[in-house]
């Protein structure tokens, strides 16, 4: 599986989602790996004072 796909690190890359309830988010990426046993944890965050940061924060009142 691996040969037939390019794999690579995402780090800071936009990544655009669109919800019902707040309409269309874009939001960045972070991904970050603990130890060598393949955990990771990923993270997608707003643009501060954004309207996809007051977005966010509808969908945490929901």
């Amino acid at each position: 599986m691996w040969v037939r796909h390019e794999v690579r690190v995402r780090r800071g890359e936009p990544q655009h989602f669109r919800r019902p309830k707040v309409g269309d988010l874009t939001l960045v990426i972070e991904v970050m790996r603990f130890g060598d046993d393949g955990r990771r944890m990923t993270v997608y965050q707003a643009e501060p004072g954004s309207a996809d940061e007051a977005a966010l924060g509808k969908l945490a009142a929901l």
